[in-house]
């Protein structure tokens, strides 16, 4: 082919035939194909030209660009490498592994989608691409890459991000979300499928919003230290192994201590909203906040509002009433609330003490100043620290 001019033929026609010159060749793509084309030999600008729906599994070496002019290509990431992509056609480019492929240089002006088949971790560009699904593995990915792009699939996606403010509204995956984020301030959207979470302790204050939204969501606390889950909403807390002090709100429905010291801070009027407060291993307590004007005799909190908690601390709570009007503490709940640990020591301020009685074997105990410690038989003991 003599410089300056263009031999066009389809591939049937070009099999077979080994093309040379200095000119240039455009081969015609009608059908699912897998030739290598090592025959296109040319040295001007070569064109792979596909004009009608195809899977293709080749090799596009030899060619300096493709033009999708009819129906559909399909092509892996790895054989569309860097070729410039154009025509008025549409193109699925399929990936099945580790890729960071830049996309941003296919510019068909029909449909563009990227199909994740198989594990994943993605580096490149998929900016202009218009349809993400994962329909198999896992997508690793930087939110700084993943951007406003929607993404669907059976498949999972893990988001990596240190930006403040992560919206990941538009995942809809049904295998899994997970958003491990290293941000100091963070506002999280979630997904609205299965979302999990990760954030280190301290980067988790009051000054933090995390909306999960519908689903089964988790949110893993990475590291042992203080953190405020206010205003988070999620349906699982998970705290890391050691000494742990977390603030909760209504949005939770779990929270699992670790295998340290843990301190759930609540206000009393949420005791029983958050429905397991678990402290697991360790020495833990449950720090009661807020306020509550006694106006009669009243069981203090309920069955099942905490489990494996060693120490329940109201010196942090306001209680008023006429000195008539008690809290009432139980045998039975300190069996319950310790998981039949049956130790517990209650801590409370001189004025709190007034109001606050204990009741164990049918009998009644008014509160005493001073640490006094209450044997209810049965192994069940109650330690009442006056601060």
């Amino acid at each position: 082919v003599d410089s300056g001019r263009t031999l066009t033929l389809t591939d049937d026609r070009a099999a077979g035939y080994t093309i040379t010159g200095n000119g240039n060749t455009k081969v015609q793509i009608d059908t699912s194909s897998s030739d290598a084309f090592a025959n296109i030999q040319t040295l001007g600008a070569n064109i792979a030209e596909f004009t009608a729906t195809s899977t293709f599994s080749g090799d596009l070496t030899n060619f300096n660009s493709v033009e999708v002019s009819g129906g559909t290509l399909t092509i892996a990431d790895n054989i569309i490498n860097t070729k410039s992509v154009s025509g008025i056609g549409n193109i699925e480019v399929t990936i099945n592994g580790n890729s960071a492929i830049d996309l941003s240089s296919i510019n068909v002006t029909g449909s563009e989608s990227v199909e994740f088949t198989a594990d994943s971790i993605f580096s490149g560009d998929f900016s202009n691409t218009g349809t993400i699904a994962v329909t198999g593995g896992t997508l690793t990915v930087d939110d700084s890459i993943l951007g406003t792009n929607a993404i669907s699939g059976a498949g999972a996606i893990v988001v990596n991000t240190d930006d403040s403010n992560a919206d990941l509204s538009n995942i809809t995956v049904t295998g899994g979300v997970t958003i491990n984020t290293t941000a100091t301030s963070n506002t999280i959207t979630g997904s609205g499928q299965n979302d999990t979470i990760n954030i280190e302790a301290l980067n988790l204050t009051s000054a933090d919003s995390i909306d999960a939204g519908i689903g089964a969501d988790i949110l893993n606390i990475t590291t042992a230290d203080i953190s405020d889950a206010t205003n988070v909403s999620v349906e699982t807390i998970n705290l890391a192994n050691g000494t742990n002090s977390i603030t909760l709100d209504t949005n939770v429905t779990t929270v699992n201590g670790g295998t340290g010291n843990d301190t759930f801070v609540l206000d009393f009027s949420n005791l029983s909203s958050i429905t397991t407060k678990d402290g697991a291993g360790g020495i833990d307590t449950a720090e009661i906040t807020g306020s509550k004007t006694l106006l009669a005799d009243e069981v203090f909190g309920t069955f099942g509002d905490f489990d494996n908690i060693e120490v329940l601390d109201l010196t942090s709570m306001a209680i008023s009433g006429a000195d008539t009007m008690e809290f009432e503490i139980t045998k039975a709940m300190i069996q319950d609330w310790t998981d039949a640990g049956d130790d517990l020591t209650l801590k409370i301020t001189a004025d709190q003490a007034e109001n606050i009685k204990l009741t164990a074997n049918a009998v009644t105990y008014e509160v005493v100043t001073g640490a006094t410690t209450y044997d209810f038989n049965d192994g069940v003991t109650l330690l009442v620290d006056i601060m």
